[in-house]
């Protein structure tokens, strides 16, 4: 069975921001939604767009929340093991990196809420995977729906340093 989808290189530059750099929209929705003790708020930019992220722990678990640079909510991705996914699911993401990669170890797993609605239709699985093909070994960003169907995969790049002399 083959699956479809799409297939690039993602580079992302994360750098943290004072909390006065941050809409006030943004902070609002984190304060009235999660109230967490503690936020790292990052700027994070891509070759598509910039975005500000809300990090932090709430009840055990990891969240992301991100917005557009307006303030507007994009969406919140909560970090859980694989292992915690439905069986099915499991098997059926499972399935499609064997097809990929000879070898891979699944290194990161979000639940990602699009536009922070928990219904099934709104829901995808973003994962970081270490993996190996039968010419390289790199991380890679797949994307699955709710259904495990696979949305997107890019491979990972660092960002190039830039060392400036006098």
């Amino acid at each position: 069975m083959g699956f479809s989808g799409i297939s690039q290189t993602k580079i992302e530059i994360e750098q943290p921001i004072s909390k006065d750099s941050v809409p006030e929209l943004a902070k609002s929705y984190i304060s009235t939604n999660y109230n967490p003790k503690k936020i790292k708020w990052i700027l994070e930019q891509n070759a598509f767009n910039t975005s500000i992220e809300a990090k932090f722990c709430l009840n055990k678990e990891k969240y992301s929340v991100e917005f557009n640079t307006d303030g507007t909510l994009q969406d919140v991705e909560i970090i859980k093991k694989f292992k915690t996914l439905e069986k099915s699911l499991q098997l059926k993401i499972s399935s499609h990196l064997e097809e990929l990669f000879v070898r891979h170890r699944i290194l990161k797993l979000q639940i990602q809420y699009i536009k922070g609605l928990k219904n099934t239709a709104n829901t995808n699985y973003e994962m970081v995977v270490l993996g190996k093909t039968t010419s390289k070994k790199s991380r890679y960003e797949l994307t699955y729906n709710y259904l495990g169907e696979f949305i997107a995969k890019s491979e990972i790049t660092e960002k190039p340093l830039i060392y400036l002399q006098n």
